[in-house]
């Protein structure tokens, strides 16, 4: 018996069958490559203890300037919330000292506005220009741990006969040392004197932590 031969495939359809394996090759070029894995996301960092926002224990006031004011301002602030005037012997105090300074063309100018404020019996206004510093201090046992000061130029328009309610300042200086409050407050947030003051009051002061009680058999 005569063995078969292998049947060749017609032309046509050799041809139909490279040109599909070609066209699957191009395909597969072209389709976009699978999107890489997401990478594991980082932990968060623990967050910082908000030192910032721990008030200050409890502690006297005293100003040489528009201390009720700036007392009610300081207060207000959550850094000084614990401040009260009646801790007479709290050992922590916080003070407020000012300097005025006027230039010798500044005080001949007032001296003039002075003089003919007087000769017109007050029509003319009287005005002054001093530079002023505030200066917070906090004290600890009768030492400064910490010092903070604030400059500005105040200029005072103002009738020498009219009763003076800004202590002497006008409007706009006791709104600016009024303000140098809320700014010694928020200096003090981050004042790292100020974070070892609370350190060692937390280490003398806070209660001792609760030792757990063995329960009996």
């Amino acid at each position: 018996m005569t063995p078969s031969r292998p049947r060749r495939c017609p032309p046509a359809i050799a041809a139909l069958v490279c040109l599909y394996a070609a066209s699957a090759a191009t395909v597969l070029a072209q389709a976009p490559a699978a999107p890489p894995a997401p990478a594991a996301a980082a932990a968060p960092a623990p967050a910082a203890p908000a030192r910032a926002d721990e008030p200050l224990p409890g502690m006297r006031f005293n100003s040489t300037i528009a201390s009720g004011v700036l007392y009610d301002a300081l207060k207000a602030t959550p850094k000084f919330s614990q401040l009260d005037n009646e801790l007479h012997g709290s050992p922590m105090t916080v003070s407020v000292t000012h300097i005025a300074e006027t230039s010798t063309a500044s005080m001949a100018g007032s001296i003039t506005s002075a003089i003919f404020a007087g000769a017109t019996l007050g029509l003319l206004p009287v005005v002054t220009n001093r530079d002023f510093t505030v200066k917070y201090e906090i004290y600890v046992n009768g030492n400064a741990i910490t010092s903070h000061s604030y400059s500005h130029h105040i200029s005072r328009v103002y009738n020498a006969l009219a009763k003076d309610k800004t202590y002497g300042l006008g409007e706009d200086g006791l709104a600016w040392v009024k303000s140098t409050a809320a700014q010694f407050a928020a200096d003090a947030a981050t004042d790292p004197r100020v974070d070892a003051l609370i350190d060692e009051y937390h280490v003398y002061f806070d209660p001792p932590p609760a030792t757990a009680t063995p329960s009996s058999p």
